[in-house]
């Protein structure tokens, strides 16, 4: 039946490529050629650094595709008429919706020829060849260009000279040779030689030489020995001698608020001297000590543009700032000497802000809410950031089953961001470049599932937020309150309890203290790569410092005893979640995105089941979108078909959870983006239950209990807002007899019974992942 199916796909994409490309040339003028792309043959060994700079100067882009076969944009251009305006909606259409044709008049293959020379060049490939053949197609109204390259030999790197240690500068050039990127045996490569020059001119900067330049080194190379290069760095001649002078920080002033408008107003402020820097206007808002202790920058000691640098970062994160410079001038009486200028243009320091938004959630639920915050950038005088935000939203489920499940949530949290560490011990934190903070939390929450419950809840965190570098974030809250209670509850709510004692007591009056813990990489944040990845392992502890204290002072006499602290139960468990994600960005139109997740609960000494908040679900339309939020698992457990129609208030949970997606995402036309997916995954639990049977962890079945499913997307992408149609089905349901678990042979599109129990429309703001 599948291949039945596929067959019919592949015949569909055929047609339409033809049909679509024909179409297309039809329109061309005479003498008109489309171009449609090139081929590139390197001969040789492969290098795939090579291969992508190669790529990178074959110039132009032919009209994009889909799929690779269709050129829709190019079809939507020839379809609409030249409009009379360059405005209106038939403009729009035809010239950013669509896409004019690249013609071979376009494309100049002897300078793309000259330009894969100069990049084999670039890598010591001195005696490249490389031949540009047009081949045309269509009656000569299609046409590619066919490159092929030879690169010959590579020649590599015989002596690195640098120059003689005559003077300071010098020295500093030759102590940093051992360290060069050029090595003796590479091969030679510009950008390897360019890399190197950037490398010096940093320690040269650090170092004090404040108006020195890249530039002012130059490389010269001899390639007349056979296949290797002799390499010398030299300095350019004739440099000045501020060029060659090494300066020192005479001064360091910082004026908080600094006008952009009237520069001189600094003229006008009083002053407090803090030792290393010079504070202006004594009375400010802010307290001195806190914002010179920012300034990494050190008087009395050679420039340094690294600290430069790191001192503008810092006060940029800081917050109150709108804007962050510093101006460095010559001393007039000490030569060599410069005083340093730190100019803050401040923020408004308190803000009102209203926002209304939609949302979606995995479990199926979308709604709107509304939000009101206040933030005051310095809240004591400190540059710390409060904020206090105050929501109401209103909800309900798309799905059939529970197209009546309403739900409400208004609540109000109070977060408290303080620039520096704040502990009862000294906390040495080496890394300069980040700021690190101390954040207090606090909040309120009502939510009302109108058919069922209403929830109340209240939580308090005190904890560290701290970068590492770029790419490595931590948190730490070793305080993390949590109180929740089942204020109101429904007579159909208490019947879903009273036979399924596990989910009571996951839903028991109690309150959780633990310690929760935090890593994030996330190489997105360097310059963007073809290869990226996100790396976050949350952590938590709740309730043990409790269990020691209970244990000690009043020692259990019953296995079945539950330690109470001011009359109420508390948890005790741990937890983790392990989130992996990979981008590999084939082009700009085209990307392929991976994302696995596994987690772990262990509810233990006190606690009998993790509670509610802290479980595991699977399925929706941020999980596996062919199965609808908190229906699958736990492992092989189905819900009862009765129960399936009946309830509305799905509580398919475990204690670990493992789960696959794998999407491919491409453009179609301007805000309009596709996708097709993959995704697995399931929960289970870790102690048998006897009214889930089939959902127990075993080592030995657990890939045997993956539910499986597949589908396409349409994604509307205006930047600011994303909405999301992903449309999904099984291709494996682990509830199944296990020989009858993958569906392949059930896969029946054109019947409207298989699409109404199979097909799951998800509908949800944002990517999934």
């Amino acid at each position: 039946m599948i291949n039945k199916y596929i067959s019919y796909i592949q015949i569909l994409l055929f047609v339409s490529f033809i049909l679509i490309g024909c179409s297309n040339t039809k329109y061309l003028k005479e003498g008109e050629v489309l171009y449609t792309g090139a081929s590139i043959e390197i001969k040789g060994k492969k290098n795939e650094s090579i291969a992508n700079e190669i790529n990178e100067v074959i110039k132009p882009e032919p009209n994009s595709t889909a799929f690779g076969l269709l050129r829709i944009k190019l079809w939507i251009y020839n379809q609409i008429e030249e409009p009379k305006k360059k405005k209106g909606l038939r403009y729009n259409l035809k010239y950013k919706l669509g896409e004019a044709p690249v013609l071979m008049n376009k494309v100049n293959v002897e300078r793309t020829v000259d330009l894969v020379n100069n990049r084999l060049v670039n890598n010591g490939y001195f005696s490249p060849k490389v031949i540009g053949e047009i081949q045309q197609k269509e009656k000569g109204k299609r046409a590619l260009v066919n490159y092929t390259v030879e690169k010959g030999k590579q020649y590599t790197i015989n002596e690195l000279t640098y120059p003689n240690d005559t003077n300071r500068l010098e020295k500093l050039i030759n102590q940093e040779k051992e360290n060069s990127y050029v090595r003796s045996g590479d091969g030679y490569n510009l950008n390897t030689l360019k890399k190197e020059r950037n490398r010096l001119n940093s320690i040269l900067k650090d170092s004090g030489y404040f108006y020195f330049a890249e530039d002012f080194l130059l490389w010269e190379i001899d390639s007349t020995l056979n296949g290797k290069v002799n390499i010398y760095l030299t300095l350019k001649e004739n440099l000045s001698k501020k060029a060659l002078a090494v300066y020192t920080l005479n001064s360091i002033s910082i004026n908080p608020v600094y006008d952009l408008s009237d520069s001189t107003n600094f003229n006008k402020l009083d002053s407090i001297d803090l030792g290393n820097v010079i504070y202006l206007e004594k009375d400010s808002l802010y307290r001195p000590k806190i914002i010179g202790d920012i300034v990494t920058l050190k008087k009395g000691t050679f420039y340094n543009r690294y600290l430069h640098e790191q001192t503008l970062e810092r006060f940029s994160a800081l917050g109150p700032f709108k804007f962050v410079n510093i101006d460095f001038k010559e001393n007039r009486s000490l030569p060599n000497h410069l005083d340093a200028s730190i100019n803050l243009t401040p923020l408004p320091k308190k803000s009102l802000r209203g926002e209304l938004s939609a949302t979606s959630k995995s479990n199926n639920f979308v709604g709107s809410s509304i939000e009101a915050s206040y933030t005051n950038r310095n809240f004591l005088r400190g540059a710390e950031l409060f904020q206090a935000n105050i929501n109401f939203g209103f909800e309900t489920q798309l799905i059939e089953a529970a197209k009546d499940l309403n739900s409400f949530d208004i609540g109000t949290d109070f977060e408290l961001s303080i620039p520096r560490f704040i502990a009862p011990f000294n906390i040495n934190f080496s890394n300069q470049q980040f700021l690190p903070k101390t954040v207090i939390k606090a909040g309120y929450r009502i939510l009302n599932r109108v058919q069922f419950y209403q929830m109340n809840s209240i939580n308090a965190s005190i904890g560290y937020r701290w970068k590492q570098n770029t790419t490595l974030a931590h948190q730490l809250f070793p305080l993390n309150f949590t109180y929740a209670r089942l204020a109101n509850s429904t007579d159909q709510f208490q019947e879903i309890l009273t036979v399924n004692p596990t989910l009571r007591r996951s839903f028991e009056e109690q309150f959780i203290l633990g310690t929760t813990y935090r890593i994030v990489y996330d190489s997105r944040l360097k310059k963007v790569k073809k290869h990226n990845y996100y790396i976050s392992l949350n952590a938590e502890a709740a309730g043990n410092s409790f269990q020691l204290g209970a244990q000690l002072i009043n020692p259990k006499t019953d296995a079945n005893q539950t330690y109470e602290v001011l009359g109420l139960p508390f948890s005790q468990y741990i937890r983790s979640e392990l989130e992996f994600k990979y981008q590999y960005t084939i082009d700009e139109h085209n990307q392929i995105v991976g994302r696995i997740i596994s987690g772990a609960g262990l509810p233990f000494g006190n606690s009998s089941t993790l509670p509610y908040i802290k479980q595991f679900f699977i399925g929706g339309s941020n999980s596996i979108r062919a199965f609808q939020a908190r229906t699958l698992g736990p492992g092989t457990y189905q819900l009862p078909e009765d129960k399936q129609r009946n309830s509305l208030f799905l509580d398919q949970s475990g204690d670990l959870k493992l789960e696959a997606n794998l999407e491919y995402r491409f453009d179609l036309i301007r805000i309009l983006k596709g996708a097709v997916f993959i995704d697995a995954g399931n929960v289970w639990l870790i102690s048998e239950d006897a009214l889930k049977s089939g959902g127990k962890f075993e080592t030995s079945q657990f890939i045997q209990e993956l539910a499986v499913g597949t589908g396409a997307g349409l994604r509307i992408d205006a930047s600011f807002f994303i909405l999301r149609f992903d449309l999904a089905f099984p291709l494996r349901k682990p509830y199944l007899p296990i020989d009858e678990r993958w569906t392949f042979s059930d896969i029946n599109i054109g019947s409207k019974t298989w699409r109404r129990d199979n097909m799951v429309l998800n509908i949800a703001i944002g990517y999934p992942f």
